[in-house]
């Protein structure tokens, strides 16, 4: 069989990629030792049955779903040729915008670098390249992924960058950086897109997090302050869906200049911010301004419970004709607490600088529309002009259906259309 007859056979045979002539031309090349464009030039080549055979071996595992980086044990990132193992995530191309963006917030002069979570260094090595006046760190908790990083390192002759072994910053006391990356676990353990494709082969503990994929990401940015350097940065990768949430946390624990940047498919897929200490009893005054920001949370929860508790029963006692609906604190009461929910939640908008009708936080833009539905719809379950006791009856209802909407839309921070469907 020559090289063209045995690509167009693999091709029809992974009907599951979505690159199947990519991945055989990269199996291909792989046995033959052959360049692409040899390949493609020289197709009329025929290969050995040695060579047939380890690329009918090597076939039979792509066709299972393996990926193609485990089988030549090797994949490109930032143009630099990482060899990859079962140990380690694959590192991706989206990966690449997390670097650009470290690469952009950098000084001038020479400085240190902290990537966690490095798995086969491709962050912390790709950054290295660029800057070789910086010294770079790379942190991981598998021994088998800090090794596979100092071979990358050896590999491509980058003397800038090093590798320790421990969680997160556990082997870093003392130390601080002008800018911390890392792509993190993220991945909630109930997603099904775990069981598909390329990611079945790949270690849960560099995909899997608690906490719906955020207690990783949430252990970082608790202890990267600590570690930073006055006007360092932290920049985080995550899940798609996860950029709002990310943003609060890295807001809640006093960073600044917090945003999110879109990766090469236009998903918000890193967020970043920076942290300064221009007093020194910076952390004091952060410590009371997060003691403050926490009992304002508080008490906006508790106004939302209390509003609903108050609507339930209000269109009870009405549903029933009761004379509690005519006592003056039934009707005081609901305008207090409504004001109180509603100056809370401006004060923890504000302080959190996460502003609906702007774009980047879209889930807010429908949480707000949702709380202007709800209160139409509780105004015509509660009206007195309104006589029909099913119309009453129908906007309850609705009025709680969307109750769950927008606690929904509070605690996952995912939006249900704008930027989502």
């Amino acid at each position: 069989m020559d090289y063209q007859g045995w690509l167009k056979a693999a091709a029809a045979r992974l009907t599951e990629s979505d690159s199947a002539r990519r991945d055989a031309e990269i199996l291909l090349g792989f046995v033959t030792g052959r360049a692409r464009t040899y390949l493609l030039a020289f197709g009329e080549r025929s290969l050995t049955a040695q060579e047939i055979a380890q690329l009918e071996a090597l076939l039979t595992r792509r066709v299972r779903g393996e990926p193609i980086a485990y089988l030549v044990g090797e994949r490109e990132f930032w143009s630099l040729p990482l060899s990859v193992s079962p140990a380690t995530l694959i590192p991706r191309p989206d990966t690449e915008c997390l670097v650009e963006q470290a690469l952009a917030r950098l000084p001038a002069g020479g400085c240190a670098i902290l990537d966690l979570g490095t798995g086969t260094g491709a962050i912390a090595l790709a950054l290295a390249s660029e800057r070789p006046d910086c010294t770079v760190t790379g942190v991981d908790f598998q021994p088998e992924a800090v090794a596979l990083a100092r071979h990358n390192a050896q590999k491509l002759a980058i003397a800038n960058a090093q590798f320790v072994q421990g969680s997160w910053f556990t082997p870093l006391a003392g130390q601080r950086f002008q800018l911390i990356a890392s792509n993190p676990p993220y991945i909630d353990a109930a997603d099904p897109h775990l069981s598909q494709g390329d990611v079945r082969f790949e270690p849960d503990s560099a995909l899997v997090a608690e906490e719906n994929g955020l207690a990783d990401l949430r252990t970082i940015v608790r202890q990267a302050p600590a570690h930073l350097l006055p006007r360092g940065w932290l920049l985080l990768e995550h899940g798609w869906q996860q950029a709002a949430s990310v943003r609060e946390l890295l807001a809640e624990a006093g960073f600044s200049a917090v945003e999110s940047c879109r990766d090469y498919g236009g998903n918000e897929r890193v967020t970043l911010g920076s942290i300064c200490r221009r007093k020194n009893n910076h952390w004091k005054q952060k410590g009371t301004i997060m003691a403050a920001y926490a009992a304002l949370k508080n008490l906006h929860l508790l106004t939302v419970t209390i509003s609903i508790v108050l609507f339930v029963l209000r269109f009870f006692w009405k549903w029933r004709n009761s004379a509690m609906m005519s006592r003056r604190w039934v009707k005081i009461a609901p305008h207090i607490n409504d004001t109180v929910l509603f100056l809370s939640g401006i004060a923890l908008v504000v302080t959190l600088q996460l502003y609906p009708l702007l774009g980047m936080d879209s889930w807010l833009t429908e949480k707000l529309f949702g709380v202007i539905i709800y209160i139409l719809l509780g105004y015509v379950a509660l009206s007195k002009n309104v006589r029909s006791a099913g119309l009453r009856t129908s906007a309850f209802i609705l009025a709680l259906g969307c109750l769950y909407l927008i606690i929904k839309l509070a605690t996952t921070k995912i939006p249900f259309l704008m930027g989502y469907l």
